[in-house]
């Protein structure tokens, strides 16, 4: 597994505050309690989320669930952390959340 440092973490979360600030939060919790690692999968899975939404050929957001993310490394090096599973359900209804126009 490679080492995972602050620089390349601090840049996914930089590229997530941009679309969904209240997800840099639970970002910052997951490294604190779960670890860089984890946080650097589940902040990727959100910006893999983002291209995807802009694209016209996918579901609607609000419709994704963490099984549909259960092939992303983030699942495979937290499957025994009930704890990260937790957090980044928290994280993507977080996302979608923020995702919501005004006044739905």
């Amino acid at each position: 597994m490679p080492e995972f440092s602050d620089e390349p973490l601090a840049n996914l979360i930089d590229q997530v505050r941009a679309y969904s600030p209240n997800s840099t939060l639970l970002l910052f919790q997951m490294r604190e309690e779960c670890g860089k690692q984890a946080a650097y999968y589940a902040a990727f899975i959100l910006i893999w989320l983002q291209a995807t939404t802009e694209s016209e050929y996918n579901k609607p957001l609000n419709e994704y669930t963490s099984a549909d993310f259960e092939d992303f490394a983030f699942f495979e090096v937290t499957k025994d952390n009930e704890h990260a599973l937790a957090l980044f359900d928290r994280l993507l209804r977080t996302y979608q959340q923020d995702q919501m126009p005004v006044g739905n």
